[in-house]
């Protein structure tokens, strides 16, 4: 028994050598079909004892590897791509198994386990089972200009998944993918309309058309993929299919204003009952439950999911790696939603050692650790970056600028790269705030503003303009900010006042307000309240939000209260800010007041209100007095017996 590898390439010099090397001790001969190379990859391939073929590229991926089928003499072909490789013992494991499958003629195929690694992270983002081994046989060609798959008669090919083989894939690149699915739908979309669309054209159209966002047509190629004929039958046996429940349940979560939440919910769990084994659909079901505010339920799942993917190994694709630290995350965001600080942090943690680059995982062990002393606030990030790595000082860089955390981003932002990188901007900015050095803050950030007026830029160059007082420089050159900036820093700087304020001027105002609250010296911050009295009773709200976020409990219930009290808030602005008054209370033990507010929440039916419930629930869980788990019981039973 013979076998032959082959390989398509194109400028492939970077990873070629790998690629064949990792099976080069297997195999009888290598063919290499280049499709126009300018580096040295045929080179490099001859070197290595491979017979390199030329062939001209026609966009037609299945051509050019039929074309270097056609120049194989052996019994089996190995197909990887040059940014394939095999992981060292699994190539002479694959000649076991060929010479073990090769006496069952039934069997065209092997499927081994292929790992996408991101290229930008080097981090695992999925694996699938992946046909990379086929029978040398006349009849035995790939199909398809894209998505090329070996077929029989234009018929998918009897394989055995084989276990214990590992292909890694280097050359996933999210960015690179994202900028090809459009090339990828016209293409897609022109084999519809020839009359080329086989059931898996409808599956790729739908994935496509997902990431595109384009909803609307993605669940129309679902529904004609799902009603194929051969659909249940292709959705057990093609390694990617199942992900069809998935999508349409995204699809239809985005409109959910065409969708009820039982038609959502029950195209969610026809996913799970098909694949109850499977990660991402549990995880699926976690996100709709953890979105519906259904969050102990959630947490199970995330949890199971997690459970799941540990022990994985079907002939299925699988992502969830990639969405591992994203389930550690939302388990880290219940715990913190129930007021347990220390299974939050331990739970964040644990995402951050998954990806150190989560953001919301890194902001929300920030939030928990910034009051800790500064030097073991920097002792907990040296366990995770690295200091002579620019990528981890540029992200350390940039959120801890971002929490405000003055010490820490000083010490990773000036201490460690000691001004020897690009300009970074706003960055420059905070850090010449954070030393007291207003004036030439306010200089970087205006000139900042002069080369690219954008809306970071602008915010900057106001907040210095605040912390400096700048009055002088305001009054002469104010006609380069916006109108929305101008109208604020008049009231602020007290050369106008004014009554009416358009939509958009209390939008600037907000994220004014945010920003400035986030700086550690809050006295900036109560000034700027005090000076724009009309402002801050337009945005109570906001400011309750903001302190909320903070944790400033307390405070926060004085600007929702006020709100609550206006004549002129809505009943849908009053059950969100009665929810938002039990949320605060419940976070400062007030379970009596908490549920008072819950109660206020329910009691205004603008359809179904769960977050009140679960927290409800919670505070029935705790060692509260008997009368107020009485009280709780019969809100509870009233509502489920109103939404049923």
């Amino acid at each position: 028994m013979k076998i032959s590898a082959c390989m398509i390439v194109k400028n492939e010099s970077n990873n070629i050598e790998k690629c064949i090397n990792s099976y080069k001790k297997i195999v009888d001969e290598i063919i290499v079909v280049d499709t126009g190379s300018t580096d040295n990859t045929m080179e490099i391939a001859e070197s290595l004892g491979a017979k390199v073929l030329f062939r001209i590229w026609d966009d037609d991926f299945s051509a050019a590897k039929n074309y270097a089928l056609d120049h194989c003499s052996g019994d089996w072909v190995i197909f990887l791509d040059a940014d394939e490789y095999f992981e060292d013992g699994s190539a002479s494991k694959l000649r076991e198994a060929i010479l073990r499958i090769n006496k069952n003629k039934n069997i065209d195929a092997i499927q081994c386990r292929l790992y996408n690694i991101e290229q930008k992270y080097s981090r695992l983002i999925g694996s699938m089972p992946a046909i990379r081994v086929i029978r040398n046989k006349p009849d035995i060609r790939f199909v398809g200009k894209i998505h090329e798959a070996p077929k029989k008669a234009r018929e998918f090919l009897k394989n055995e998944y084989v276990k214990g083989i590992k292909i890694y894939h280097t050359g996933y690149s999210l960015e690179v993918v994202e900028s090809k699915r459009e090339r990828n739908l016209e293409m897609l979309k022109a084999e519809e309309e020839k009359g080329n669309a086989d059931s898996f054209i409808y599956y790729y159209l739908t994935e496509t058309c997902v990431h595109l966002k384009k909803y609307e047509e993605a669940i129309r190629y679902a529904d004609i993929f799902m009603g194929k004929p051969d659909f249940k039958t292709l959705v057990k046996t093609y390694p990617q299919a199942f992900r069809v429940y998935i999508y349409k349940s995204i699809c239809m979560s985005e409109m959910k204003d065409l969708y009820s939440e039982n038609d959502i919910y029950a195209a969610v769990s026809e996913g799970k009952k098909q694949f109850p084994f499977h990660p991402e659909l549990i995880k699926n079901e976690a996100e709709f439950l953890f979105n519906h505010a259904k969050l102990e339920e959630a947490m199970d799942r995330f949890k199971e999911a997690i459970r799941l993917n540990k022990e994985y190994d079907y002939a299925y694709s699988n992502n969830f790696d990639s969405e591992e630290d994203k389930a550690l995350c939302a388990i880290g965001e219940v715990f913190l939603l129930q007021g347990d600080i220390e299974q939050a942090f331990e739970y964040f943690v644990k995402a951050l050692k998954v990806n150190k680059y989560n953001i919301r995982a890194f902001n929300r062990i920030a939030n928990i650790i910034r009051t800790k002393d500064r030097n073991e606030i920097i002792l907990f990030l040296d366990n995770f970056y690295n200091k002579n790595e620019l990528r981890d000082m540029e992200f350390l860089s940039i959120h801890l600028a971002k929490q405000k955390m003055a010490i820490p981003f000083l010490y990773y932002f000036i201490k460690n790269w000691k001004w020897k990188y690009n300009d970074y901007g706003n960055l420059i900015v905070i850090a010449l705030i954070f030393k007291g050095d207003t004036k030439k803050a306010f200089e970087t950030g205006f000139s900042l503003l002069m080369k690219e007026k954008n809306d970071e830029n602008e915010l900057y160059t106001v907040i210095s303009l605040i912390y400096g007082s700048h009055l002088e420089w305001y009054k002469k050159n104010k006609q380069y900010l916006s109108a929305e900036y101008q109208k604020i820093l008049d009231i602020y700087f007290q050369i106008n006042s004014f009554s009416y304020f358009s939509e958009e001027e209390v939008n600037v105002y907000q994220i004014l307000l945010k920003e400035l609250f986030s700086f550690e010296n809050k006295q900036t911050f109560h000034k700027f309240l005090e000076r724009t009295p009309n402002l801050m009773t337009i945005s109570s709200e906001a400011i309750g939000e903001i302190l909320k976020n903070y944790q400033y409990y307390d405070l926060a219930v004085d600007y929702f209260e006020k709100v609550a009290l206006d004549q002129n808030s809505s009943s849908g602005v009053k059950k969100r800010i009665y929810g938002k008054m039990g949320f605060c209370f419940y976070h400062l033990n007030a379970y009596k007041e908490s549920v008072d507010f819950f109660k206020q929440a329910l009691e205004i039916e603008t359809g179904r209100n769960y977050e009140p419930i679960q927290y409800l629930k919670w505070i029935q869980e705790k060692n509260v007095e008997a009368d107020l788990k009485d009280k709780i019981g019969n809100l509870i039973a009233d509502y489920e017996k109103r939404i049923s």
